[in-house]
């Protein structure tokens, strides 16, 4: 069983979802991403983030957004960083960007839509 824990920095780096912002439990919850900035979303399943189940997303605009991905630990950590079109800028939609955490997609490593 997985979750995604939206965090602040600090909890992002270290790993811990003590503090949490938000909590998304459902496997398929939407999280608007309103104003520009960065934000960090984890798994708070013990263990999970240390092996890279985490997820920095920053908000440049409504139009675009750079997704970073992390896989491994420690020595080991390799993160990708893409900009991508947001869902709703694709769709035609005239609204924030949307970020979509489907549970099937975070046991492989958290994937943005």
């Amino acid at each position: 069983m997985h979750n995604v824990v939206e965090v602040r920095k600090a909890g992002y780096d270290a790993c811990n979802s003590s503090s949490p912002i938000a909590m998304f439990l459902t496997g398929n919850d939407i999280v608007p991403l309103a104003s520009t900035g960065t934000r960090y979303f984890i798994c708070g399943i013990p263990g999970h983030c240390i092996a890279g189940m985490k997820v920095q997303v920053n908000v440049k605009s409504k139009a675009v957004r750079t997704v970073q991905r992390c896989r491994g630990t420690g020595k080991r950590l390799r993160c990708l960083s893409e900009t991508v079109l947001s869902s709703a800028t694709k769709a035609g939609i005239d609204q924030c960007a949307v970020v979509r955490l489907g549970l099937a997609v975070i046991a492989t490593g958290l994937v943005l839509f």
